[in-house]
């Protein structure tokens, strides 16, 4: 289970770093929601309440932020 997690948080960390490469806004905030995601898991899983707190308010806040870009689009 220690090397899974090991494996999630490395992926957790090169969504997070793809993101700063990307142009498109949603694109970025999509990318960026799947790194929180996998932080979430890793966190959870490992009991790690600040990381827990961090990733699951920042999964929110792109939620909301995609849902707001795509109806401004569609205007």
């Amino acid at each position: 289970m220690d090397y899974m997690l090991e494996i999630i948080s490395w992926i957790a960390t090169c969504f997070i770093i793809v993101s700063f490469l990307i142009d498109d806004i949603i694109w970025l905030r999509a990318v960026s929601m799947l790194g929180a995601m996998l932080w979430f898991i890793y966190a959870a899983f490992t009991y790690q309440p600040s990381l827990l707190f961090l990733n699951g308010v920042l999964i929110v806040i792109q939620i909301w932020k995609i849902l707001g870009l795509m109806k401004n689009k569609k205007k």
